[in-house]
């Protein structure tokens, strides 16, 4: 058993031993997005499964603009690839490939850490069941990158395996 450290948004650092079942990611092959998401799976040593969703992001705002969002950091603290946003367009120049804030300051989206514990399979699907509104009744679905976390916790897990079949039927 590996011991695990996440950083939660809303309770501070989940800490638990297990193992870690599946990694994926809305990264697809050759591109290179500024906004992303990344998911991991883990089975604790209890028995409780953990479930890790990241939003991830290059954007960065003008400082303090009505997009309302990120957090202050100076322009040589944006990270490799850091892009404006298109929406509040912060004066910004490009140098080559990269970037760079005319500013002193902007507001930088940071990570997003969602952690759900869910004491079965069946709740897992349930954590990563999303409902996309279709006219007044939404439509249950699972993400691509959801879709694939569960394909590799399968290979591992039984209790996965078994909820994936059943969902087959029932969310596509």
């Amino acid at each position: 058993m590996t011991h695990f450290r996440i950083k939660n948004q809303f309770r501070g650092t989940t800490s638990f031993d297990g193992i870690e079942l599946a990694h994926s990611d809305s990264i697809h092959r050759g591109s290179n997005p500024v906004r992303w998401v990344e998911m991991s799976l883990y089975l604790t040593e209890s028995g409780i499964y953990v479930l890790d969703r990241v939003g991830m992001s290059l954007v960065y705002h003008k400082y303090d603009s009505d997009c309302d969002r990120g957090v202050r950091t100076a322009k040589n603290k944006l990270p490799e690839g850091a892009m404006p946003c298109y929406i509040c367009r912060p004066e910004s120049e490009r140098r080559g490939e990269t970037w760079v804030s005319r500013a002193p300051f902007v507001d930088m989206e940071e990570e997003r850490h969602e952690v759900a514990e869910c004491p079965t399979a069946e709740k897992i699907l349930e954590a990563l069941v999303t409902t996309r509104k279709k006219g007044a009744v939404g439509q249950p679905f699972l993400s691509l990158p959801a879709k694939r976390l569960l394909e590799l916790a399968a290979e591992s897990d039984a209790g996965i395996a078994r909820v994936t079949q059943e969902s087959e039927r029932k969310i596509s």
